[in-house]
């Protein structure tokens, strides 16, 4: 995960961060070509860490996660042709 979050996120004071750049990240990965499933894992990460930083350690006043929408990536032809082959 320090891979991805700490690069675009890790100079940010957390105080700082805002659900602006919380957005901007998660449409960033995007651009990255990763699969929907590594994202949900990266963003599941991102989002448990805020939520631990509002309780219990009280370090946010909100959970800047709940404020931001996620991004999905469209499956190409191919990887919809393997998923109907699995069914």
């Amino acid at each position: 995960m320090t891979r991805y979050l700490k690069p675009s996120l890790g100079y940010y004071h957390i105080k700082n961060l805002t659900p602006r750049i919380i957005e901007n990240f998660s449409q960033s990965l995007l651009d990255k070509n990763l699969t929907n499933h590594t994202m949900e894992i990266i963003i599941s990460v991102m989002k448990k860490s805020l939520r631990m930083a509002r309780f219990p350690y009280k370090l946010l006043n909100t959970n800047l996660a709940e404020y931001t929408s996620y991004p999905k990536r469209k499956l190409t032809v191919a990887e919809l042709a393997r998923k109907n082959m699995m069914i």
